[in-house]
């Protein structure tokens, strides 16, 4: 029989005849084209390697990383848009396995840092209207060559202005030798993205910034100017924040508060103390590394923040006011024994904390410490804790018991126990009739018995 068929070979298309057997065959079943392989998806383990943009290059389980001898292969990016050179990952393999040593249960999130290829600072802007009246704005400090991406230029001068005519993006390119720079945006004039050349030691530049959505940041980079600038504040589609491990300090206020898409941050492991409000409002920031040898955490530092898991180092020292307050996905934490006081506020409103472990050498928990707590179903005060505050627990809901194990009756605030919910307060056998008779314990006198045996 004639049987006619489409060939799309070389991309052309063009009927021909075959002649398939003989009369009253039937011509053979083409072949089922072969089913594409599924590209593996990976997941987050103990741990974790990212790219600057947040795709997860690797990730090895607790197992893994006792036999890991080297660090994985980083993507390639010398093809972009702005073509980036590699400089390294933000850990070094033996700080990767000294810290998993010392602290087995916290994940650990390892960022790549790179650098535009040419040695200039790119940014990615887009303007929203045409003939928009204000400029951009761009500060360096010393002088600076500037391509607009409109096919307009400037040189000479360590300041520049420029309005854009027509709306859409623009790659601005400068090529300079200042450690650092400002821009100057208004809402209908945006930068998108941003990658920073080795020059620059001093970030300052990208708070209100609610489109950027790519930034690198090199090593060279020592410094984030918080104290008034708050280098990414409200920068709301920011997913991937990667600190070079030249960074040496995020001390000053609101380093990356309202960064509502925060989803990955790599800190590098020299960071000594993290600033007020360093995420608060962080809401999609569910995980983070927090460095062996941080001494303090700010106030407020991750107050509605999306944590639901941090472990925190044996170094710590000092938490700030209000620091996890409303942080109503935190579900476990440690308190290292360096931390003396839990001040007012802490955990107030962390809805699903479970587990809190607190070791011998608190003395203080403040007022309102673990108000609101409700998923809390025991906890243990170590024998050297000495006063508790006002409300300290007044509605930890599921509350049923506490241990107190100090010997003389710490000072208790007013109402620092709902009544009504607390069922169990186990104290000392020794000291079970002191804590009766004592202010405010008194108030739980039917409640207080010695711990069991």
């Amino acid at each position: 029989m004639l049987y006619e068929e489409l060939d799309d070979r070389f991309g052309r298309r063009k009927k021909r005849t075959v002649i398939f057997g003989m009369a009253g065959g039937t011509p053979p079943t083409p072949p089922t084209p072969p089913t594409p392989p599924t590209p593996s998806v990976l997941e987050e383990k103990a741990l974790n390697f990212y790219d600057f943009e947040g795709t997860l290059v690797a990730s090895y389980d607790a197992d893994e990383i006792a036999g890991l001898t080297e660090l994985p292969e980083p993507p390639d990016h010398s093809a972009d848009e702005v073509p980036l050179t590699f400089e390294e990952w933000n850990w070094t393999l033996e700080e990767i396995k000294e810290y998993h040593a010392d602290m087995p249960e916290a994940t650990i999130i390892v960022g790549a840092t790179y650098h535009p290829t040419d040695g200039k600072l790119h940014l990615i802007v887009e303007t929203f209207v045409d003939n928009y009246l204000d400029p951009i704005q761009l500060s360096f400090q010393s002088s600076a060559e500037i391509d607009w991406g409109d096919g307009t230029s400037d040189s000479g001068g360590s300041s520049f202005s420029h309005y854009y005519e027509t709306k859409g993006r623009y790659h601005v390119v400068v090529t300079t030798t200042a450690s650092w720079f400002t821009i100057t945006i208004t809402a209908n004039l945006l930068p998108k993205e941003a990658y920073i050349p080795r020059v620059i030691t001093s970030l300052r530049s990208f708070s209100y910034c609610p489109i950027l959505e790519k930034i690198v940041i090199p090593s060279s980079v020592t410094e984030l100017e918080t104290s008034s600038r708050s280098p990414f504040r409200e920068c709301y589609s920011l997913d991937t924040i990667i600190l070079p491990r030249s960074l040496t300090e995020i001390s000053g206020q609101q380093a990356m508060i309202l960064c509502y898409s925060l989803r990955v941050l790599s800190l590098p492991p020299a960071i000594p103390s993290l600033g007020s409000s360093a995420f608060e409002q962080c809401f999609s920031l569910k995980r983070i590394t927090i460095p062996k040898g941080l001494l303090s955490l700010g106030a407020n530092a991750f107050q509605n923040s999306g944590v639901a898991e941090i472990s925190l180092p044996s170094s710590l020292t000092s938490i700030g006011y209000s620091c996890f307050s409303e942080a109503r996905c935190l579900q476990k934490i440690n308190v290292p024994a360096g931390v003396i006081a839990l001040p007012d506020y802490v955990f107030n409103g962390c809805q699903s904390l479970k587990q809190v472990e607190l070791k011998e050498g608190l003395k203080t928990i403040g007022n309102n410490a673990f108000n609101g707590v409700r998923a809390l179903q025991t906890l243990i005060l170590p024998s050297t804790v000495t006063s508790i505050g006002n409300n300290a627990f007044f509605t930890s809901y599921c509350l049923p018991s506490v241990t107190v194990l100090a010997t003389t009756p710490p000072t208790l605030g007013s109402t620092a126990f709902k009544s009504n919910r607390i069922k169990k307060i186990y104290v000392p056998a020794e000291s079970v009739e002191a804590y009766k008779s004592a202010t405010n314990w008194s108030n739980y006198a039917e409640k207080i018995e010695a711990i069991p045996a």
